[in-house]
């Protein structure tokens, strides 16, 4: 059976211990510190990675617009002033 002297013992028994005060505790302080830069350069990497996908989607879009393709179709292709002969050449050399 616990008594009340027993409860008060105990109690005065904790009072005295001391506590792990994080605060306080070098390897707690480290650890801590060493989380808080781990998450900083993963969200710095995430961020450097969402901006460089957002760069190569926009040059894509750029690129690949279908205005700019067409304008390459056409500056691809033959000039009506060209003689045949020409032509011809160019394309058996190919």
């Amino acid at each position: 059976m616990v008594t009340k002297s027993r409860i008060l013992f105990y109690i005065s028994q904790l009072k005295q211990k001391d506590f792990h005060d994080p605060r306080h505790c070098r390897d707690c302080r480290t650890m801590k510190s060493d989380i808080a830069k781990h998450t900083f350069l993963k969200r710095k990497l995430e961020m450097v990675k969402r901006e460089e996908f957002e760069d190569r989607l926009q040059t894509h879009i750029y690129q690949k617009d279908s205005a700019t393709l067409i304008a390459e179709i056409v500056n691809s292709c033959v000039k009506a002033t060209v003689p045949a002969s020409e032509v011809w050449e160019k394309l058996l050399h190919k």
